[in-house]
């Protein structure tokens, strides 16, 4: 009881004074004397202390303490992440060492800048922009190394890390190139308290707990709940650089942080999985109309795959391109109905990307206006088209082939992923917001390939089951009910 209450007694006095916690002189080495040749320190390696005699060259310190006290990082700080790049400096080294380099501790250096800036490459490489390379690789590294060891939760944003390195080297490039003097007192923590705590603050605001609950029965709502990857995605344009790492919490305060809402509802689904429902129905449609045009072409006698001998007669030219021009009511009816869904479920957010909202705009208005005209191929086949001098049958390939130009366009530039990954421009076509995460997905062309012959199989002889065994056997006997004469009898 009583060393209880000494400590009780000793904390309340700390708190009285002021005084913070204690903080270790060192992590796991005694930075300050590697140069000095201390027996205490033989069981270090020597890759270890010329890693850290390379950052620390004099008695002002060196690329660590000079950053420190131009930028206004912790000094606790600096001393971890010090030597958290020594020895990552340390351990590359030694394995390249191992390996017969010519020049470790340089070829090192360049290995661990690489990994360290390979997502800040791409960044500024998506947002057409320069990358900020300030002085050497040393000071780069360590930059971005005071960077992520300070901001803690910040670092769920690696683009937010990207946006804070670049400006902050900016800041650096203008000190170093008009010797002006630092705005904050290195003392000023200037670094965590008016770059990390702001936005923190933003991002604090995700939590449950700190929102007003209507009711405590009431569940929880998911659709105005924000989290990290909301707040990254704002780093992924490139009006983020309009602000600088002091004020960029600010573009929070009068926008909308969150990009997408999810209307949840029976129809998400349909359109999450919008591919797989939309190639069943057209090659449901397409297998109808196949299996149409043999029953009307075939003779009577015929059984088996004979029935498909005069599929492709002349006789029978106008019905079989009736038919198979039916296919486009189905196709451009569930792309209208896909369009539909994407602005019921996004909501009012569309308009908050213009480019998207009129893209999606456009489409609508392209399979609604071609909807119309494949519905004319069944309805009014013989009639006129008013633009040219054909009929709507006589015409229907080359209406087809307008309606499936900028599909096909579209599909072989996407092909060319290497070509076209920087045209914002086709993203927008294609229905596509511009995402930073994902874009580099893909297959490779060997891989694809055998996972396309092996759905084509499948779908093949699946199809084949279909339509002999299911398809045909019904259209059969509704062709005969159709072409009944039903005459009314009254008794």
């Amino acid at each position: 009881m009583a060393t209880q209450q000494r400590r009780e007694k000793s904390r309340v006095s700390s708190r009285k004074k002021g005084s913070s916690r204690r903080a270790a002189k060192d992590n796991y080495f005694d930075i300050q004397s590697f140069g000095d040749d201390d027996a205490s320190h033989g069981m270090l390696q020597a890759d270890l202390r010329r890693s850290v005699m390379r950052l620390d060259n004099g008695q002002n310190g060196g690329v660590f303490e000079r950053l420190q006290r131009l930028l206004g990082f912790q000094p606790a700080s600096v001393r971890n992440q010090k030597e958290h790049m020594a020895v990552l400096l340390a351990n590359k080294q030694f394995r390249l060492a191992q390996k017969g380099c010519a020049d470790p501790p340089g070829d090192a250096l360049k290995q661990l800048h690489k990994q360290v800036f390979l997502n800040y490459t791409k960044w500024c490489r998506f947002l057409s922009i320069k990358p900020k390379w300030v002085s050497d690789l040393e000071t780069q590294a360590a930059l971005f190394f005071l960077i992520w060891g300070e901001a803690g939760n910040l670092r769920f944003m690696p683009e937010c890390l990207c946006f804070l390195y670049h400006q902050m080297a900016t800041r650096l490039e203008k000190l170093d190139t008009a010797h002006q003097k630092p705005e904050f007192a290195p003392a000023d923590n200037a670094f965590l308290n008016f770059v990390v705590k702001p936005m923190y603050t933003v991002v604090a605001k995700m939590n449950p707990s700190l929102q007003k609950k209507k009711s405590k029965i009431s569940p929880l709502d998911h659709k105005n709940v924000t989290n990290y990857d909301d707040v990254n995605e704002f780093f992924w344009k490139p009006e983020c650089l309009r602000f600088d790492e002091t004020n960029v919490a600010r573009a929070f305060e009068h926008r909308e942080a969150k990009t997408f809402k999810e209307r949840r509802s029976l129809l998400n689904p349909f359109l999450a999985f919008y591919r797989i429902f939309f190639f069943l129905l057209v090659m449901l449609h397409v297998l109808i109309a196949i299996s149409y045009v043999a029953v009307k072409s075939r003779s009577e006698k015929t059984k088996g795959f004979e029935m498909y001998n005069n599929m492709f007669s002349s006789s029978i030219s106008n019905l079989r391109n009736q038919a198979f021009l039916s296919v486009g009511i189905t196709y451009a009816g569930l792309s209208v109905f896909k369009v539909i869904l994407q602005v019921w479920i996004d909501g009012v957010l569309i308009f908050s990307h213009k480019a998207y909202a009129a893209a999606l705009y456009c489409r609508i208005m392209w399979h609604a206006a071609f909807l119309g005209v494949f519905t004319c191929f069944v309805t009014s086949p013989n009639e006129k088209v008013p633009i040219l001098n054909q009929t709507f049958l006589q015409s229907g390939a080359m209406i087809t082939g307008i309606y499936a130009l900028p599909v096909v366009v579209a599909a072989l530039l996407t092909m060319c992923k290497s070509v076209t990954a920087k045209w914002s421009w086709l993203n927008v076509l294609q229905g596509t917001r511009d995402q930073y995460i994902g874009r580099d997905m893909g297959q490779k062309l060997g891989d694809f390939a055998k996972y396309s012959v092996f759905w084509g199989l499948l779908f093949g002889l699946k199809f084949l089951f279909n339509i002999e065994l299911m398809i045909r056997p019904l259209v059969i006997p509704s062709i005969e009910l159709f072409d009944l004469d039903v005459v009314e009898v009254r008794v």
